[in-house]
């Protein structure tokens, strides 16, 4: 009896930590390294696009995160519930509509982060659409994104990628905050744009 409740106080443990990392903000800056890396962008203009990202779309959500989280007294950031979540969908879409206007004027000749900010804008209005009647995992969407520009520079480090994305999603389905459809679907669209966005912007 014990060592089962051991083993299921690993495996809570094992998927909040997984759950944490696979956390969307985290996944799309880390996005944005990458990217920067493999494409040499300057250290400098990486560093003021992200701080573009973080004034505008990161302060929107957060203050329309913390809106939700004081207004329905939950316990932290992460918002479960289908029904909390248009509010930061919302605020999200209208932040990387600001970043994408502003974005090709100050770095015109940077096309993968282009196509970054233009799938996950895409992707968060998407989401926020289905939001309406289904609740869809951004978690997937976020890793499987992130997979796609992986599968970008090399195609078996991008099948890794997305069996990472299955683990992050086996976290999310543990905890009881989605279903494998919505993992799936997340997961389907953010490659599916990943690779659109990068056709479409990179060639």
């Amino acid at each position: 009896m014990k060592e089962m409740v051991l083993k299921e106080s690993i495996k809570s443990k094992l998927a909040r930590v997984l759950s944490d990392i696979g956390n969307p903000p985290i996944v799309i800056t880390m996005l944005y390294f990458f990217v920067a890396y493999m494409e040499r962008y300057p250290a400098k203009d990486v560093v003021l696009f992200l701080l573009w990202t973080v004034l505008i779309v990161g302060s929107m959500l957060l203050v329309s995160a913390l809106w939700v989280k004081i207004r329905k007294n939950l316990p932290n950031l992460d918002i479960i519930e289908r029904e909390d979540r248009y509010l930061p969908y919302l605020a999200s879409f209208v932040g990387y509509i600001i970043l994408w206007v502003i974005m090709p004027k100050k770095l015109p000749e940077y096309s993968m982060l282009h196509a970054v900010v233009m799938s996950v804008m895409l992707g968060v209005f998407i989401c926020g659409i289905i939001n309406f009647k289904w609740k869809i995992s951004f978690h997937g969407f976020s890793m499987a994104l992130f997979s796609s520009f992986v599968f970008h520079y090399s195609h078996i480090a991008g099948i890794i990628f997305l069996f990472l994305t299955v683990i992050i999603g086996w976290s999310r389905v543990y905890k009881g905050v989605h279903t494998w459809a919505q993992v799936f679907a997340g997961g389907t669209l953010g490659f599916t744009l990943g690779f659109l966005s990068i056709k479409l912007l990179v060639g």
